[in-house]
């Protein structure tokens, strides 16, 4: 022994080293409801609008489970939750998605926190109902319970002295069960011609809780694409491009030979061509991120009130401040359109 304290790896940190890992991937925003239809219709957050919340809007929207559904695909979604809650379940229902199994679709008997179902119950329950799924599928699952008020079923891994002890508790358990149900999926026989996608909807300002909303930590998610079906050359790849949550879109349908071209706001994470830029808001502020700077305005005070590169020329910055603006401002534009 050389008397280094030996590392503890996660779950998920063994599916990154067989899989293609996107590792500086940012969430359109701060809300589920803007997530959401980052990662399923690549469309961005509105800053202090969410277009999930208004029916006649989303239903505009183009969505991936569309594009999967023509090409043959049966899908899913899947919630341990209230899926009418933020419209999730009339925006699936409108895109692609056949089949809804939420909170309503458990029995009373079955164990819950304060949210609804536990996610391992749930994902229990998706591999029993992919034994009878036609093929071929796709499905998601919403996860809840790495969410406040942190509720679990057992033992705290990380005790819960605080809600950072809470969260880190939470979080074990959603990598554990996550991890879980991928070892079991294998056993079947759908396992050797499914791609697991893993994406977060929203970063948070726990465990560190010091992540400001200005401050592009806040924003940061993982993107994971996992299976047999990626070439053994490609397993533990990882992407170091720059990229938004709303780029998964483009670069899955690609891999997949279908047409993205309704995404206009998606790009491909794996053409070395596109641009290293990604973009973040809240309801407040809005950030820009590129390899030579990151900067957050305040759309209240009018003010920058995060600048990584205090070295990069003032111009330059200003410059990506208002690149950051007039993309907000088309997104909001096609907002009021739909």
């Amino acid at each position: 022994m050389n008397g280094r304290r030996k590392r503890n790896y996660t779950k998920f940190e063994k599916l990154i080293n067989q899989g293609v890992f996107f590792d500086h991937i940012y969430a359109a925003a701060d809300r589920s409801d803007k997530g959401m239809v980052g990662i399923f219709s690549a469309f961005p957050a509105q800053g202090p609008e969410s277009i999930i919340k208004y029916i006649d809007k989303h239903e505009n929207l183009p969505a991936v489970g569309q594009e999967l559904s023509s090409a043959g695909y049966h899908g899913s979604f899947y919630h341990g939750g209230q899926s009418e809650f933020y419209n999730f379940k009339s925006y699936m229902l409108m895109h692609g998605v056949s089949k809804v199994v939420d909170n309503a679709n458990f029995g009373v008997d079955v164990s819950r926190a304060s949210w609804g179902v536990y996610d391992h119950i749930v994902l229990k329950r998706m591999l029993h109902d992919f034994d009878t799924e036609k093929t071929p599928f796709f499905s998601t699952i919403f996860t809840l319970i790495n969410h406040e008020p942190f509720n679990l079923p057992g033992r705290y891994k990380f005790g819960t002295k605080s809600n950072a002890d809470k969260f880190r508790s939470t979080a074990f358990y959603t990598d554990s069960i996550v991890y879980d149900f991928i070892n079991q999926a294998k056993t079947k026989s759908w396992y050797k011609n499914t791609l697991f996608v893993v994406v977060a909807d929203h970063g948070h300002r726990l465990p560190a809780e010091k992540w400001e909303l200005s401050n592009p930590h806040r924003f940061h998610i993982p993107l994971l694409f996992f299976g047999d079906v990626i070439k053994p050359e490609f397993r533990g790849k990882k992407i170091d491009r720059i990229g938004n949550q709303t780029d998964m879109v483009a670069t899955l349908l690609h891999q997949l030979n279908l047409p993205a071209t309704r995404y206009h706001w998606s790009r491909d994470l794996l053409n070395p061509t596109t641009p290293q830029i990604a973009f973040y808001n809240s309801k407040d502020a809005f950030g820009v991120i590129t390899p030579d700077q990151v900067v957050s305005f305040d759309n209240v005070g009018k003010i920058i009130n995060y600048k990584q590169n205090s070295d990069y020329s003032p111009v330059k910055t200003d410059s990506l401040l208002n690149i950051g603006k007039a993309y907000y401002q088309e997104v909001y534009k096609e907002f009021l359109k739909y």
